[in-house]
């Protein structure tokens, strides 16, 4: 069994009618082990989601927030499979399959065990990063670097590849909101774990939705201020 059969693709989703269908037969082309977390939707979600009979479909009774979605995948991923990797993977068609494929090689062939994705690498994958938002980011990977001493260019990405071992460390994640991308960040800084940071491209629609706006950015700033 090769290391792709052994991976789990974790998608949290929160009223992602409009999107999750295309974004699971993507998925699916590849990777046959997802793990679909419903936040708490109370639009067609599920309706979109129950055409697929593979997926494991975990759904909160109330929106809890991203950081209790992704907990909840990662504690299900490590009591109750035997997968060796585990892929985050946002539910809104931000993230391309192609890149997840890519970093997953990395950390298999390298030897990582966490693979964060960045859009800040590669100067040609910075232009489709709206201004306002880029502008938030780097405040908040400031302030990282400040107040918890993580050098990572964009610890906000949701894309991201973490093998067994680094779940383990991550499973008792505390932060709902966003502030979550930081706790992962410091948790795997701190445990030692071996990580590095990957180019990947984030597709930014013309309707913008609640997870691209600039408001949304700055509630990571409110978070990580929070948490402070």
């Amino acid at each position: 069994m090769n290391y792709f059969e052994k991976t789990a693709l974790l998608i949290p989703v929160f009223n992602e009618e409009g999107n999750i269908r295309k974004v699971i037969e993507q998925c699916l082309n590849y990777f046959q082990n997802i793990i679909v977390i419903d936040d708490g939707s109370f639009d067609n979600t599920y309706t979109e989601l129950e055409k697929f009979d593979s997926i494991i479909y975990l759904k909160h009774c109330i929106n809890c927030g991203q950081g209790t979605a992704i907990a909840t995948g990662i504690k299900y991923f490590f009591h109750e499979t035997n997968f060796d990797y585990l892929i985050t993977f946002d539910g809104d068609g931000q993230h391309f399959i192609e890149d997840a494929i890519e970093m997953l090689r990395y950390a298999n062939d390298y030897s990582y065990d966490v693979i964060f994705g960045s859009r800040f690498l590669k100067k040609e994958f910075q232009i489709f990063v709206p201004k306002k938002r880029k502008l938030l980011l780097r405040f908040a990977k400031f302030f990282e670097k400040i107040f918890y001493n993580i050098n990572l260019s964009d610890a906000h990405n949701g894309l991201r590849i973490l093998n067994r071992k680094a779940c383990k460390k991550l499973i008792n994640l505390e932060s709902a909101a966003m502030a979550h991308s930081t706790e992962i960040a410091l948790k795997v800084k701190l445990s030692k774990l071996r990580y590095t940071e990957y180019p990947c491209r984030v597709f930014y629609d013309q309707v913008i939705k609640d997870s691209q706006s600039p408001l949304n950015s700055l509630n990571i700033i409110s978070d990580l201020i929070q948490r402070k």
